[in-house]
């Protein structure tokens, strides 16, 4: 992703860590440590919270993602290293007690056999209600799955991986791939970016042995007033009912976000385009000079 005036687009994550239905900002500085600012029901006039530290001293290498793993709705801290390994730090009410809410489970994935091309994501591919399950995906859009089957006292107090084969065959030409609920259904479709153009198939059970298979390609969002320098995602940022929204998130203006609630899940029904937050800056410019709160509020555009 490119990066901009702020935080690069690499760094910057949307979880819910507070087990309030709703994607947090967060941002990803040196040794994997993180700030925060809580969705504070930005949607009903709310505000975004004030920048935290919502992770420190944990000294992780790799990439960090945020996934909720153990089923209790808020996400936990994931480093991921190469191979596909995943150490991990249960989220235990953090953003209310502070650090002391981690509890470090240690390494929950031994890694795969990948090639280059290849990234590890989580995604809630079953319809369980958590982003748990762990991905595999290619350039091509293929997608092989483990299934999370929680602690294992048969893993040695690990943790426990069902391997379900290949959920997703992909295309060469389809675009950037993402999954997200966008119907509400509780299962993430699989889907295509390209641009700002977004591509979904809705979860029928996926391409995994016993399973329904994928709804026919649909074109669900095609903004007309979105620039280059704009990034495609999908997040829980707007609204708490179970669809995911579409975002861009613009790395030359502070990763400064702009929202459309979803409407219709499939229907490609979006309301007005909406401010959703300003922006913040570099992880570099000293603390005392950033902003108590990236938007007042939500305001259309």
């Amino acid at each position: 992703m490119a990066e901009g005036t702020g935080n690069p687009g690499s760094k910057v994550r949307f979880a819910d860590v507070d087990a309030d239905r709703d994607a947090d900002y967060l941002v990803v500085g040196d040794n994997g440590d993180v700030s925060l600012w809580r969705n504070n029901d930005v949607t009903t006039g709310g505000s975004w919270g004030p920048q935290v530290k919502y992770v420190s001293d944990l000294n992780s290498a790799g990439r960090v993602e945020f996934a909720d793993i153990d089923g209790d709705k808020d996400a936990d801290y994931l480093v991921v290293s190469p191979g596909g390994v995943v150490t991990a730090w249960r989220n235990d009410k953090v953003a209310s007690v502070g650090g002391s809410g981690w509890h470090k489970l240690g390494m929950i994935a031994d890694g795969v056999e990948m090639f280059s091309s290849e990234r590890v994501t989580f995604a809630d591919y079953d319809g369980d209600g958590d982003d748990d399950d762990y991905l595999v995906v290619s350039d091509a859009g293929k997608v092989r799955a483990w299934r999370n089957d929680g602690a294992s006292p048969l893993q040695g107090g690990g943790w426990a991986w069902k391997s379900v084969g290949t959920i997703a065959t992909g295309s060469t030409s389809e675009g950037e791939v993402q999954f997200a609920d966008i119907d509400g259904d509780g299962a993430d479709g699989y889907l295509a970016v390209v641009g700002h153009k977004a591509y979904a198939w809705r979860n029928h059970g996926t391409n995994a042995p016993g399973g329904g298979g994928w709804g026919p390609k649909t074109q669900i969002a095609d903004p007309s007033q979105a620039s280059a320098s704009e990034k495609t995602m999908f997040a829980h940022i707007i609204s708490c009912d179970g669809r995911a929204d579409y975002i861009l998130r613009d790395p030359t203006q502070n990763n400064k976000l702009t929202g459309w609630k979803n409407l219709a899940g499939f229907a490609n029904r979006w309301d007005a385009a909406k401010k959703v937050a300003y922006g913040w800056p570099s992880v570099s410019t000293p603390r005392s000079t950033w902003p108590t709160s990236p938007a007042t509020a939500l305001t259309t555009t």
